[in-house]
């Protein structure tokens, strides 16, 4: 990648922007004018977290650094003072800013989503589960001892999901894993509109009688990604695509799968 943003122009500035968001020391940090190996890189991104001794090649030998976690470590949403907004003002400016504009433009645009108080709509999957068009919405949730897309990459990681069965499973709710005589640990078919995949059940009244939970980072398919490939669900790939399941506000997609599910 540091080859095609010299060619455009910007290494300098993606060098900069490394170096705030990893909060290199100035010692470490990526000078301008230069080019870096990606060993290079994180040699920078170790030394300047860990200290001098804790290189890559340290890394790359050693594998991990253990260290105790202080109590703020360990629980650090208990001691960030935040304030959340709940009337959201500025929603109503830029909706009529935009009104004004599609005006001019005669351009039909919905904008009801442009409102300062949190409304919940139903999305398309809710309409079908009413239509008895579906047997469940997928949706997905994240691991406590996972982080990110590549979490479940990191061996120790991998480990401790594969010893967890949920973690690449799906999860069904007793009532309706009965209703489709399915039991714990079977193999069964999650099917959406784009996409039919191959799971392991994981039977349990932990989750909603009408939705079927799975990791939001499992699923891999990445052949660089060799410990983690095809492990789990990729929920990402049962999602439809199209206008319609698209939130007019943040162009982010709905994350409500239709799902039918059946045994193997």
């Amino acid at each position: 990648m540091t080859e095609i943003y010299q060619r455009v122009g910007i290494l300098d500035e993606v060098y900069q922007a490394l170096n705030n968001v990893k909060g290199l020391q100035p010692s470490y940090s990526l000078e301008p004018g230069k080019r870096y190996s990606m060993e290079e890189v994180s040699d920078r991104i170790a030394k300047s977290r860990f200290g001098a001794e804790y290189g890559w090649n340290w890394f790359k030998e050693n594998g991990v650094l253990v260290w105790p976690r202080s109590v703020d470590e360990r629980y650090p949403g208990r001691f960030i003072k935040a304030r959340i907004a709940l009337y959201l003002e500025n929603f109503i400016e830029r909706g009529e800013e935009l009104g004004t504009v599609l005006k001019e433009m005669g351009l039909a645009w919905d904008l009801s989503d442009y409102e300062p108080l949190p409304h919940w709509r139903p999305c398309e999957s809710y309409e079908k589960m009413r239509r008895g068009e579906i047997d469940a919405v997928g949706v997905n949730y994240k691991l406590p001892y996972a982080y990110g897309a590549h979490g479940n990459a990191n061996p120790w990681i991998n480990e401790l999901c594969e010893k967890l069965p949920h973690s690449y499973g799906a999860i069904i709710n007793k009532r309706l894993a009965q209703k489709k005589g399915i039991k714990n640990g079977d193999p069964i078919w999650l099917e959406s509109p784009v996409k039919k995949v191959r799971a392991v059940a994981r039977v349990t009244e932990c989750v909603h009688p009408e939705v079927i939970g799975i990791a939001g980072n499992a699923g891999h398919w990445a052949k660089g990604k060799p410990l983690s490939m095809g492990k789990g669900v990729n929920f990402n790939g049962l999602l439809p695509y199209g206008f319609e399941v698209i939130d007019v506000i943040s162009s982010a997609l709905d994350q409500c799968a239709p799902l039918k599910v059946y045994k193997a």
